[in-house]
């Protein structure tokens, strides 16, 4: 979702990255020193400018691990493509061809990148937290347990949102090319 050239889910998924961001804050004293806390006006501006960039940083990662993953599935699970398929229309196709179907790709895509974003936001905070009690056995294994349980619900999350985005680029590829094919199509 754009507002006015800033992407809201940026400031979602930078928000997530506050649980972690907030634990190495308080953790690392490198990052206490810097007390940006002393002005309230100036630490709000220091931190939603990082959780938009940390967003940002975070959807990269995000963008890059799940690419991994998808070749790994089409490489030994072939049957299980994510993308299953090939889609000939870009966006700027959809947007020309109708802009209700563009905000809905822009739907589709901002939804796709808030889980790619929950994705590595869950294995930062899981590791975050184990690390924060690995002396207590008991704590840091059930945050474990937990965190890697959370990270494939949303990597599957993901996957089931990638796959639907490619369902409906597919189904705008063929109205695409319905509406090109028409005998009366003077545009």
């Amino acid at each position: 979702m754009n507002l006015r050239g800033i992407l809201i889910e940026y400031f979602i998924t930078g928000s997530f990255s506050l649980i972690w961001v907030l634990i190495w804050y308080i953790k690392f004293p490198i990052f206490s020193a810097l007390d940006i806390f002393s002005n309230e006006v100036i630490a709000s501006i220091i931190v939603i400018s990082i959780i938009y960039i940390i967003g940002m940083l975070i959807d990269f990662l995000g963008k890059w691990f799940t690419s991994k993953i998808e070749t790994i599935i089409e490489k030994y699970f072939p049957s299980k493509r994510i993308r299953k398929y090939q889609v000939k229309c870009s966006h700027a196709d959809i947007v020309h061809f109708s802009s209700e179907l563009g905000k809905e790709m822009e739907m589709r895509s901002s939804r796709d990148r808030i889980a790619r974003g929950a994705i590595i936001n869950c294995a930062i905070i899981t590791l975050t937290l184990v690390f924060e009690f690995q002396n207590d056995f008991t704590k840091w294994t059930a945050i474990l347990i937990f965190g890697i349980i959370l990270f494939l619900s949303f990597l599957y999350m993901w996957m089931r949102f990638q796959r639907l985005s490619n369902k409906f680029r597919h189904h705008c590829d063929i109205l695409i090319e319905k509406k090109e094919t028409l005998p009366n199509n003077s545009s």
